[in-house]
């Protein structure tokens, strides 16, 4: 951020690089959709733009998904006018950014699963996507006895995020939309017992089974203390692939030690760039030095790691 200048000149340009000349582009014939005029515009004659079967959105990496499986043809046609496809593309992967990264690929699995499940029913193509009512009922009618609340909701959201990335309209109105919730949590699986505590026990546990020598053991266990004492998400400590950290990650470079009045250390503070609940603003994680007890002392299993 710090090495922007002139912005206004900038944005243009990028502009010009993504988007390019609109001249010849007509926008005019393009407009929102109502769901009777989707529904009543699938047929089996429809040209389509991608293929929609499972396999297909399997081989797209997850956080492409929403943008890469487009609708039916003259849909595309009826809401974006003659815009050329690379803006198109454009729109769409600028609308997929509503949410973000790891909920985007958590959506993509979740339009694939709901693929998966239209290529075992047959489904004819152009009733996948966009989904119609009544194909959207059954599919969660199927789908609601084995699963937790928290995730059919979370599956629901990933198939209107398709919808609303193509700008096309959800397939149930308030009422259908309403029932499909009541159903939902009346069918789901109940939910599972409350987990019992993290205890000593467990630490002297996983000490027992760790080599000190092992670089990944004294990762895990560090980061298991560091949530313990910081009270932080073993997700803001951790890392998908260690090629690849998300952003959202902390690096060594936002450890801060704080040390006390003979230069020993007394604390360590960890920036997290990004959290639940404080979104993308940061927000710091605190340990302290635990000298009662070394062998549960987060400062000192993070020197020893570091």
């Amino acid at each position: 951020r710090h090495e922007l200048t002139d912005q206004a000149a900038q944005s243009r340009q990028h502009a010009l690089t993504i988007i390019g000349s609109l001249s010849v582009a007509d926008t005019s014939s393009g407009s929102a959709l109502t769901p009777a005029e989707v529904w009543s515009s699938l047929s089996a004659d429809n040209t389509p733009t991608c293929h929609l079967s499972g396999k297909t959105a399997d081989d797209l990496d997850r956080e492409h998904v929403l943008v890469e499986l487009s609708p039916a043809e003259h849909l595309v046609s009826a809401i974006h006018g003659s815009l050329p496809p690379h803006t198109i593309k454009q729109l769409r992967q600028f609308r997929s950014h509503r949410v973000k990264l790891d909920t985007r690929k958590s959506y993509g699995g979740h339009v694939v699963a709901f693929l998966r499940w239209a290529d075992d029913l047959d489904i004819p193509q152009h009733m996948r996507f966009p989904i119609p009512p009544t194909i959207v009922l059954l599919y969660f009618s199927s789908a609601a006895p084995f699963y937790a609340a928290n995730t059919l909701s979370k599956m629901v959201s990933g198939l209107q995020a398709w919808h609303a990335v193509h700008a096309l309209p959800w397939a149930l109105d308030r009422v259908e939309a309403r029932t499909l919730r009541q159903a939902l949590a009346n069918l789901a699986l109940p939910p599972l017992d409350l987990r019992r505590p993290v205890r000593m026990a467990d630490f002297e546990a996983m000490q027992r089974h760790m080599d000190v020598a092992d670089r990944a053991h004294t990762a895990v266990y560090t980061c298991a203390l560091f949530s313990l004492w910081s009270m932080a998400r073993h997700g803001e400590l951790t890392v998908d692939v260690v090629s690849r950290p998300h952003d959202s990650r902390p690096r060594r470079s936002d450890i801060r030690m704080a040390t006390g009045e003979q230069g020993q250390i007394k604390s360590v503070i960890l920036y997290l760039p990004e959290d639940k609940t404080h979104g993308n603003t940061g927000f710091n994680r605190v340990v302290s030095t635990q000298s009662q007890d070394p062998r549960m002392c987060p400062v000192a299993a993070l020197q020893h790691h570091l």
